[in-house]
């Protein structure tokens, strides 16, 4: 049975090389594309017809069961694994754009703000995508690349459980954790690729943010590694024996110190994150901030303790 063809109009300053691409290159998820002309002011993409309805309307008013929202992610990030590997980046993953056929197989649709990964570094200098379904980099934050469309499939996610972005409330249970991570406002700490997207969602590992770094997963190894770690500092910074009031004071600072340390780097409760979403800093200077107070915060408490024992001869 030969494929219905329909016609999608564009504005001018669309890039037209990702349909070319597609074109000369079908992806399998992606209506083929037969044509791509301009016309007027505007060019006209000739595409299969996908019978179907959107995402959209498919989730409309309800929220779908944890099964069936995973699998239509794994499908999605079926996808986008070979869109990508063409260097190619959607940029407007949301439920308008994802059709579900007849069949309950999901088709990637609407291509208009996709873009090839550009290697240089640098900044996106036009607004593409959907408020909402947008990453950081897509407003200017940084270089727009495939984790950005990880990003959006966070926020999609999270959506089809909880029926609202995650700004409004996080699904629960263990795939909070997937959410949580592929909406995270440094790139470089949400899931690098859909194949480790795909594996998270297949096993999907609660974390606690409030458990000490190393136990928020409580995953053995991990939680073994960490406790050696602590009982290293405490061992390290409780060595001397032959105590008095100053010795244990600069004991006490070190030990804080350190783990205070271990704890910011490890953006302890998220408080990275949340100064990330207000301000337009790089992770590495929000780091070295945090460090600088909690030094400086150190430095004075212990001053003011040292000055009082001083002060009633107990140093």
């Amino acid at each position: 049975m030969q494929a219905e063809i329909i016609e999608k109009r564009y504005p001018e300053n669309i890039r037209t090389e990702v349909f070319r691409t597609l074109m000369e290159h079908p992806v399998e998820g992606v209506p083929r594309i037969h044509s791509v002309r301009l016309s007027g002011d505007e060019w006209i993409v000739r595409e299969d017809r996908v019978f179907g309805i959107t995402l959209a309307e498919y989730i409309a008013g309800r929220c779908l069961e944890k099964k069936e929202a995973v699998g239509i992610c794994m499908q999605l990030c079926d996808i986008l694994e070979k869109v990508h590997r063409m260097g190619i980046v959607h940029g407007d993953i949301k439920p308008e754009n994802i059709m579900m056929d007849n069949s309950g197989r999901i088709w990637l649709i609407d291509f208009d703000a996709s873009h090839f990964v550009k290697k240089e570094p640098g900044r996106d200098t036009v607004m593409m995508g959907t408020p909402g379904y947008a990453s950081p980099e897509q407003y200017g934050f940084g270089r727009s690349d495939p984790r950005s469309d990880i990003y959006a499939i966070g926020v999609l996610l999270n959506v089809m459980l909880t029926g609202h972005h995650p700004l409004y409330g996080r699904a629960k249970g263990s795939i909070s954790a997937v959410t949580d991570r592929c909406i995270r406002v440094d790139p470089d700490r949400r899931y690098q690729t859909v194949e480790d997207l795909k594996k998270a969602l297949r096993r999907p590992v609660r974390e606690n943010p409030a458990f000490p770094p190393g136990f928020r997963t409580l995953n053995p190894a991990k939680m073994l590694a960490a406790f050696l770690g602590y009982a290293f500092i405490i061992y390290f910074c409780f060595f001397f024996r032959d105590y008095n009031a100053s010795l244990l004071l600069v004991e006490i600072w070190l030990f804080l110190m350190l783990t205070g340390t271990v704890f910011i780097c490890s953006n302890y409760l998220g408080v990275q994150d949340l100064i990330l979403r207000r301000f337009k800093w790089h992770r590495a200077l929000v780091i070295t901030a945090e460090l600088v107070i909690w030094y400086l915060l150190l430095l004075i408490v212990i001053g003011i303790i040292f000055s009082i024992l001083k002060s009633f001869g107990l140093q």
